[in-house]
């Protein structure tokens, strides 16, 4: 036997073979890059808008949805997917408030806030002790979150720096809706499950209540419009028997203007004795104002006097939310609080654009543009 050419044909097959070894290990090594890649661009939420999901009272199951503008897909659980399988949210997700790189999560029945980091979701902290946390706004350097309270309302303030409560103002009855207008705090009682009117105006350098403003019962959000006027809308109350849970009393609702300057009430628009609208949205030119009623979502013009007849989009929706960018109007439906929601997109012409089911959680309420 010829060993030479025996030792020459073994060493390349030898060579071959490390070669194809190589080989698939580079596209291995390639391949799981692309993927991790592609997971990693997945779980970067830069360009899109994220549905809250409040779940169902009492189980634990909210969650946050992210719809991506760029390819049109929605990313369900990405609070669990960044931070294990194990990881709850918690309960009922009210509201969320971006600053910087945080996105502070309103926890209502859990009486906490979940802060996360707003490009990838993974969990920073959780800032508990709160009761009943309705909505928040932020403002030089501070959180403040409305709270619906048990005997009464008031507003946290949380400092952005350590993440933990520094104040608490005491406002009216089941403070709600929240915002910033030249350089006060703006919160609205809405009266829990008693009737109140008022406006709390805060002063963020002292903490107190400068002035506190009449309007008509059950104040929930506001809106600015392109004049620095504020709008509120006013749900109205329904008082029902503790016992038999028939209404007993009842107020109608309305549409309020209020002068950014001096809070004093500049117009009221009645909408109806026995309509009770909980949201309020306006457009991105400040133009328009949009609030729903058991009907459909309404248009309003801010020149308007009176309230209009027909909706602009037909049909009952847990809430609403107007793009800042380019005016389409993202409707929540809830069918139940056991099963997935829907959220639908319209223009501002009312003209259905798309429908998104797939990855929706239970409870949608609203949509966070940022």
């Amino acid at each position: 036997m010829n060993f030479s050419n025996s030792r020459s044909r073994y060493k390349r097959l030898n060579f071959a073979a490390n070669l194809f070894l190589a080989s698939f290990l580079v596209f291995a090594a390639t391949s799981c890059t692309d993927e991790d890649d592609n997971e990693t661009s997945n779980s970067l939420y830069t360009n899109g808008a994220f549905i809250l999901n409040e779940g169902g009272y009492g189980q634990s199951n909210a969650s946050v949805s992210f719809y991506s503008f760029d390819d049109q897909i929605v990313y369900g659980s990405i609070f669990t997917k960044s931070n294990g399988v194990n990881t709850k949210l918690g309960d009922v997700l009210q509201d969320m408030e971006i600053v910087d790189d945080n996105a502070y999560l309103i926890m209502n029945a859990s009486n906490s806030i979940q802060v996360v980091n707003k490009n990838d979701f993974t969990w920073v902290t959780t800032i508990e002790g709160l009761n009943s946390p309705r909505f928040a706004t932020h403002y030089n350097g501070k959180l403040y979150v409305s709270q619906w309270g048990s005997t009464t309302g008031s507003v946290v303030v949380i400092d952005l720096e350590t993440n933990t409560i520094t104040d608490t103002i005491t406002t009216g009855n089941g403070t709600e809706g929240i915002m910033v207008n030249n350089g006060l705090i703006w919160a609205a009682n809405s009266g829990g499950f008693g009737v109140d009117n008022t406006i709390s105006i805060i002063d963020p350098g002292t903490n107190e209540i400068l002035k506190t403003v009449e309007v008509s019962d059950g104040p929930k959000h506001f809106a600015t419009d392109a004049n620095n006027d504020v709008w509120v809308i006013c749900y109205g109350s329904q008082i029902y028997d503790s016992d038999t849970w028939e209404l007993i009393s009842e107020t109608g609702s309305a549409l309020i203007k209020l002068s950014g300057t001096d809070q004093s009430v500049l117009k009221t628009i009645e909408i109806g004795d026995q309509t009770h609208p909980s949201h309020l949205g306006i457009s991105p030119d400040n133009q328009t104002l949009y609030t729903d009623t058991y009907t459909g979502i309404f248009a309003i013009d801010v020149d308007s006097e009176t309230f209009p007849s027909e909706p602009l989009i037909s049909g009952y929706y847990y809430g609403f939310s107007v793009n800042p960018a380019n005016g389409n109007i993202y409707t929540c439906q809830s069918p139940d609080f056991t099963t997935s929601g829907t959220v639908i997109i319209y223009n501002d012409k009312g003209e259905k654009e798309l429908e998104l089911s797939e990855n929706i959680g239970i409870g949608p309420n609203a949509v966070i543009f940022f």
